[in-house]
C-alpha cells in the first residue's frame, strides 16, 4: 500500500516497456502489468486510457474458481544486493549515474539517454531490482505450489496486496500452465507460472 492506504499500482508495471510502464484504464477497470503479473482494480481516473495492451483476451474467469487458497509459505528473502536493503539507489544501476549509456556495434559507438532513469542519473530512485521492497530472492528462484512452479520474487510482489487468495485451474495440455488467478480486497489479478 502506498501513502494514505492507497495501493501503488506502479509496483506491478515495467518501466522499461513503453506499453507497460504505467497503469492504464480500459472500460470500467484500471490495469497494471509487467507482463508476468497483471492487477485489475476499479477504474481510477488518474490513469490514462489503454495504450494497446489486449486485456480482452485474458482469462478473467475468477467467478468460476471454486477453491481459493492462501499464499504459500516462502523462504525469507535476503536484503537486495543492489540497494543494500534500503529500497532506493543513489545512482542508476544501468548508467552508473551518468544519464547516458554507450552502445557498441560493429560500426561504431553511440551514446544514448538511459531509459531506466530518464537520463537524470537516478539519484535516490526506487531500486529497479527489488522495486523498493528492500528484499528479494535470487533471480528465477521458485517453489512448487499446487502443482505450479511459481517465481518467489513475483509472489513477494503480490503478497503486498490486502487479503490475497490464489486460485488454480487445471493444466491445459503438455507443458502449458495457465495463469494463476488471484483476488484481493479491491481487485483481481493473474500471475504467470514458470516453466518446468
Amino acid at each position: 500500500m502506498g501513502r494514505r492506504g492507497k495501493m501503488d499500482l506502479n509496483l506491478f508495471c515495467d518501466e522499461s516497456r513503453e506499453k507497460l510502464a504505467k497503469p492504464f484504464n480500459y472500460d470500467k477497470y484500471t490495469y497494471a502489468t509487467n507482463g508476468k503479473i497483471l492487477v485489475r482494480v476499479k477504474k481510477d481516473p488518474q490513469y490514462n486510457d489503454n495504450v494497446g495492451v489486449d486485456v480482452l483476451r485474458l482469462p478473467f474467469d475468477h467467478d468460476h474458481i471454486t477453491e481459493w487458497v492462501d499464499m504459500p509459505t516462502m523462504p525469507a528473502p535476503m536484503d537486495c544486493m543492489a540497494c543494500g536493503g534500503i529500497g532506493t539507489v543513489s545512482e542508476c544501476l544501468d548508467c552508473k549515474g551518468e544519464g547516458e549509456i554507450t552502445l557498441k556495434s560493429d560500426y561504431g559507438e553511440y551514446e544514448v539517454e538511459c531509459e531506466t532513469c530518464d537520463g537524470d542519473g537516478g539519484a535516490d530512485m526506487v531500486c529497479p531490482l527489488c522495486d523498493g521492497l528492500k528484499k528479494r530472492h535470487l533471480d528465477n528462484e521458485s517453489i512448487m505450489y499446487q502443482g505450479y512452479r511459481l517465481c518467489l520474487n513475483l509472489l513477494e510482489k503480490i503478497k503486498t496486496l490486502p487479503n490475497i487468495k490464489l486460485g488454480f485451474v487445471p493444466q491445459l495440455s503438455g507443458n502449458f500452465y495457465p495463469p494463476v488467478r488471484f483476488k484481493f480486497d479491491g481487485g483481481i489479478g493473474l500471475l504467470m507460472p514458470m516453466r518446468g
